[in-house]
């Protein structure tokens, strides 16, 4: 459970959230209250920004991440955490 954790935050990190954008002062990003049993720091999480781009690997095409896919992420972090008896309380704000 620990690997596809660390897998689904990895895969982002081929991507990079641009946070220079002046129009948008609340940008919202994922956080954790707690990092124990998820092998990664909040530097890392930083980057897992609403308005992320990348390249779809299966289609080619570009992609952005929207509040949405990032909700779903923090949530399955903290499904596949609890499993492993943590509580990192992962959300986007």
């Amino acid at each position: 459970m620990k690997k596809l954790i660390v897998l689904l935050i990895s895969l982002t990190f081929f991507v990079s959230c641009s946070k220079d954008d002046d129009n948008n002062l609340e940008q919202q990003c994922m956080v954790c209250d707690s990092y124990t049993g998820l092998d990664i720091t909040q530097n890392e999480l930083s980057v897992l920004c609403v308005g992320l781009t990348g390249i779809d690997e299966d289609t080619g095409e570009e992609v952005t991440y929207t509040k949405s896919d990032l909700d779903s992420m923090a949530s399955l972090i903290n499904v596949f955490a609890a499993l492993l008896g943590e509580t990192p309380n992962c959300r986007v704000e």
